[in-house]
């Protein structure tokens, strides 16, 4: 087990920044590689959107190329 995966074991995580690049990959990350994380919090605007909800769908719907 990794330090990340062992710090964010058993932990709620917040993340500000989420619909940027760099939050998407982070998100994505946690998801996959820690198991054991306990809650994930993402901190959105609304922006441009006519909702929240409708930032969150496109947000989710756009892809995240993780390169290994």
């Amino acid at each position: 087990m990794s330090l990340v995966q062992q710090f964010v074991s058993e932990r709620s995580v917040l993340v500000t920044g989420f619909t940027g690049f760099l939050g998407k990959l982070l998100v994505t990350k946690i998801l996959t590689s820690c198991p054991d994380v306990h809650t994930v919090y993402v901190l959105m605007r609304k922006g441009t959107y006519p909702s929240v909800q409708d930032r969150l769908a496109h947000v989710v719907d756009s892809k995240v190329s993780m390169v290994h």
